[in-house]
């Protein structure tokens, strides 16, 4: 069974992109565009990792980061434009969005295959 990733970001056309991107690459993922949907989302089983988008504001961030505090048992990595690609080794992982969609595909698989967020 694919490995199942909420996405959560607020701009649809950015979304649905990596929505396609990581489809085609095998995994299920289902979108969130709102802070409501995502606490729904967040709270059901199956899901194996969560990537919070570069184009959430601040705030929504800092909610849903305080949202997967309360189930430490969800993986997250957030993406961010022009951060060092040795981010992506931070906890939670940090991607560089502005590195290319293999990258990020890279650093999901990577980080799925040694356990770090499955």
């Amino acid at each position: 069974m694919s490995a199942h990733i909420l996405f959560f970001g607020s701009y649809p056309l950015l979304l649905r992109t990596h929505q396609l991107i990581l489809e085609r690459s095998g995994f299920r993922v289902t979108p969130a565009s709102s802070l409501r949907d995502f606490r729904t989302l967040i709270a059901g089983h199956g899901i194996d990792l969560c990537i919070l988008c570069s184009s959430l504001n601040s705030s929504d961030r800092d909610e849903a980061v305080a949202i997967l505090s309360l189930h430490p048992e969800k993986a997250y990595m957030m993406l961010a434009p022009g951060v060092s690609l040795a981010c992506r080794k931070a906890d939670p992982p940090i991607v560089n969005c502005l590195a290319g969609p293999e990258f990020l595909l890279s650093t999901v698989r990577e980080s799925l295959a040694v356990g770090v967020l499955a």
